[in-house]
């Protein structure tokens, strides 16, 4: 596919509009809006089509595309999932990315839009100590800035050095936004695998609402990875849960 040149494009939004009006599949549409109920300004683009996309604008001239695109809340699902994979993926000092993912995370009104950017900021590997305070920042913010927060603190930060932090972090900050939760029990369920008693504490005391907390123990007893024995015990403490 051929994206074209963001130099020869008289502006940013008109250039995005017009690729994504080229490469909008309604079927895709379609079956996109089924699984994020709440979008409703969206073009139909695949996500391997936005990050060509993305990687076309990186090419360029990409701060001034970072800094002069008017990325808002208001903004199409596609414009900023390719603002924030540009954020992600772009050469630049941490400063300057972190200027830019604040101008980006506000901006996030849906699960997808999170979880596609936070894939892509594969930067963290090597530099989770440089944003650990700017990721942390998030933590008892906005419904989406604290998915943010927690599936990036899932992917990047739960390790040795920040897991005591991470889920700290999950039980204070406790609340009652669905995606939010939703967020908990997926961070909880893949952390298990590697801290199964930190988790399992956590679960066991009902340190966490009782939705996040049997959403939790539904994840994992769904997960091919956790041990049918540990799921034998997981099942038991759900009912026990639920009959309380």
């Amino acid at each position: 596919m051929c994206y074209g040149s963001v130099k020869e494009k008289f502006s940013y939004t008109k250039y995005l509009k017009s690729v994504f009006l080229k490469h909008s599949d309604e079927k895709y549409k379609t079956f996109h809006a089924s699984l994020v109920p709440d979008l409703n300004r969206f073009y139909g683009v695949r996500i391997p089509d936005l990050r060509k996309i993305a990687k076309e604008i990186c090419k360029e001239n990409t701060q001034d595309f970072l800094k002069n695109y008017p990325i808002s809340q208001d903004s199409f699902y596609e414009e900023k999932v390719v603002y924030g994979i540009v954020c992600a993926t772009a050469k630049l000092e941490n400063e300057e990315r972190k200027t830019y993912f604040k101008k980006f995370i506000p901006t996030i009104d849906n699960w997808a839009v999170c979880d596609v950017v936070v894939s892509s900021m594969k930067f963290l590997n090597k530099n989770a100590d440089k944003w650990k305070d700017f990721i942390f920042y998030y933590a008892d913010k906005s419904e989406f800035e604290k998915r943010f927060f927690i599936v990036t603190t899932m992917s990047y930060y739960a390790n040795d050095l920040y897991i005591d932090e991470v889920l700290q972090s999950y039980i204070i900050n406790n609340d009652e936004n669905y995606y939010v939760n939703m967020a908990v029990a997926w961070s909880l369920a893949t952390i298990y695998l590697k801290y199964p008693q930190k988790v399992l504490d956590i679960v066991e005391n009902l340190k966490l609402d009782r939705f996040t907390t049997l959403k939790t123990i539904s994840k994992l007893c769904e997960s091919y990875r956790v041990d049918e024995k540990d799921k034998v015990y997981l099942k038991s403490l759900r009912d026990k849960i639920k009959n309380n």
